[in-house]
């Protein structure tokens, strides 16, 4: 009996993660199509070019001021705040992953503000999805206390 709920948990928990990530990549690509340009910015840093690294967490910030975000994305991580701090267990991960997928959906930032914001959600993106597994109690405490410190540490580096 358990064989079979593992199985089906494990398929499910799959099919999960294969649609996120495959709607995330999806998602990008709309969001590049959607964006409006902002401001140029001064990032304080040498320009990424092709030949360079990718960015990594935590971000640099801008010529030493927090990255400017819009009013869509504020809302966002303030909904996935109250959702973490909710103290909700059955159904976060799922309530995280709905919201990403909506902050990604309605993205419409250009420019190195909107690059800088796409390296913290990547960095939050395996925790959501962690989440969403709860295989165990500590596995499960241990993401969503690192879901719940990348988002208090998204103040750090962004408006």
């Amino acid at each position: 009996m358990f064989g079979i709920m593992n199985f089906t948990f494990q398929n499910a928990f799959s099919s999960l993660a294969a649609l996120f990530c495959a709607g995330l990549s999806v998602l990008s690509v709309a969001c590049d199509q959607n964006a409006a340009p902002d401001e140029k910015t001064d990032v304080g840093v040498a320009a990424v070019s092709e030949e360079s690294p990718a960015p990594t967490w935590p971000v640099p910030l801008n010529a030493g001021e927090k990255w400017k975000m819009d009013e869509h994305t504020r809302n966002s991580i303030d909904r996935m705040k109250q959702l973490i701090e909710s103290g909700e267990t059955a159904t976060l991960g799922k309530s995280l992953a709905g919201e990403f997928h909506d902050l990604m959906k309605g993205c419409k930032m250009q420019g190195e503000s909107h690059n800088q914001l796409h390296v913290f959600l990547g960095e939050l993106m395996p925790g959501i999805l962690a989440l969403s597994s709860d295989e165990n109690d500590e596995e499960f405490k241990a993401e969503r206390s690192k879901v719940q410190k990348l988002l208090q540490e998204y103040e750090l580096y962004f408006e």
